[in-house]
């Protein structure tokens, strides 16, 4: 049997945490004693443990956290087996999440780059939309033809792929496929396009959208800046500043210096290693309660 201030000791909180997480209905029931202090028990010290890899400073995410849920409502009613799927789940989520953010890095690792080629030229030449004339033509990502043209049509919605152009049905997605892919509900992706962040072409008699690898890119963009916790009016004015084709504009549109769009990307991969090494010690933690 255990008081506040033990299971707090033991795991490393303030008692006031172990409080808070009673008072939320995060772990089992506490019983008092005559006197009306807390009675824990060892259930209890594995339920404050898991808590405390959950919630971190930092926030991880809509679909995380409702992934995280499920292993400390498994663990209320003490449903180890249960509890053990559920941080395998949790784990893969939190995967999951990582990949979309290396995706979304790498695309604006181009913006980056091609904005800094920009804005190189521009002091150059004295006219910041010039283009480079002193770079290798056979570099695809940065030679004149396409520097500044390579990345507006890596997240533009003005120039869109038409029906036309899809040999393939699954080039495309319909909403509920794309919202899945981002990892949002339809309804986000409604709101963005409510917003202006995206224009998404339409098709057929019911102009029902559908969206290409441009369209999906740029989910992605939104996706990773939402999640840096960038507000909607300065995506909003990032992207605008692209579309109208000012890649050079649009990182100083978030106030960010060229290199922290890059620097934005990784911090919040960083983050999510942090939620991962977290998510294998409960999962080690479960797995010791089985021997």
């Amino acid at each position: 049997m255990y008081r506040t201030s033990d299971i707090a000791s033991m795991a490393h909180i303030h008692p006031n945490t172990v409080r808070f997480y009673e008072r939320l209905g995060l772990i089992s029931p506490v019983p008092r004693s005559a006197n009306g202090y807390r009675i824990f028990d060892d259930r209890h010290l594995v339920q404050v443990n898991v808590l405390r890899c959950i919630y971190l400073d930092e926030w991880p995410g809509e679909a995380i956290r409702k992934a995280s849920l499920h292993i400390v409502e498994a663990l209320k009613v003490w449903d180890l087996a249960a509890a053990r799927r559920h941080a395998q789940s949790y784990q893969s989520t939190i995967a999951a999440e990582a990949e979309k953010a290396r995706q979304a890095i790498e695309i604006l690792s181009q913006w980056a780059a091609h904005t800094a080629i920009l804005s190189e030229s521009g002091r150059a030449s004295g006219d910041p939309s010039t283009a480079p004339t002193a770079l290798a033509a056979d570099d695809p990502l940065t030679s004149p033809e396409t520097t500044g043209e390579t990345l507006r049509k890596i997240i533009s919605p003005r120039q869109v792929l038409c029906p036309r152009d899809v040999k393939n049905p699954r080039d495309v997605l319909n909403r509920r496929e794309a919202a899945t892919l981002i990892g949002v509900t339809p309804e986000a992706l409604r709101n963005w396009e409510r917003n202006d962040l995206i224009q998404v072409p339409r098709s057929g008699q019911h102009q029902t959208r559908f969206y290409g690898q441009r369209e999906i890119q740029r989910l992605q963009v939104i996706y990773l800046l939402r999640q840096a916790r960038f507000s909607m009016s300065a995506i909003h004015r990032c992207l605008s500043k692209l579309d109208a084709g000012h890649p050079e504009e649009a990182l100083n549109a978030l106030k960010l210096p060229h290199a922290e769009a890059v620097w934005t990307g990784d911090r919040w991969l960083a983050v999510l290693e942090m939620f991962a090494a977290k998510a294998d010690e409960i999962d080690d933690l479960l797995r010791s309660l089985h021997r």
